[in-house]
């Protein structure tokens, strides 16, 4: 079953670069149509070959916060075929913009807050 594919911006029709942005989950194996759809059967296939991950990010502390630090927060599990991969579906999930912004897969924290993948790492700062 083909549906349409995600709203990234390499996943646009004409586009000659589709597969090689890591801009959302889709673009790491070659399950994508050359219409651009998604072949879900496929997709789904290789979903159940990936890990899944816990993605934690650390607590924190900020002006204005009287002292009283924000402790780590479980995001959710996501999979992936490494935990960078897992971080970006878990971007991909996001449905504020400027959350979205925020999340920097790249050097692996959200807001300035560095993502782990155990509760036990994220809650070494501030709990």
């Amino acid at each position: 079953m083909n549906k349409p594919i995600c709203t990234c911006s390499c996943h646009v029709i004409d586009a000659d670069w589709a597969h090689m942005q890591p801009c959302c989950t889709y673009t790491y194996e070659k399950y994508i149509n050359t219409d651009l759809t998604i072949d879900f059967d496929k997709y789904n296939k290789l979903l159940q070959k990936m890990k899944e991950y816990e993605v934690w990010t650390e607590g924190y502390l900020a002006t204005g916060m009287e002292g009283i630090p924000a402790k780590a927060q479980l995001h959710g599990k996501f999979k992936g075929n490494s935990f960078k991969e897992a971080i970006q579906a878990f971007k991909d999930t996001l449905t504020d913009s400027y959350s979205i912004e925020c999340v920097d897969v790249e050097n692996m924290n959200f807001w300035g807050c560095r993502f782990f993948d155990n509760e036990t790492d994220a809650r070494k700062s501030f709990g």
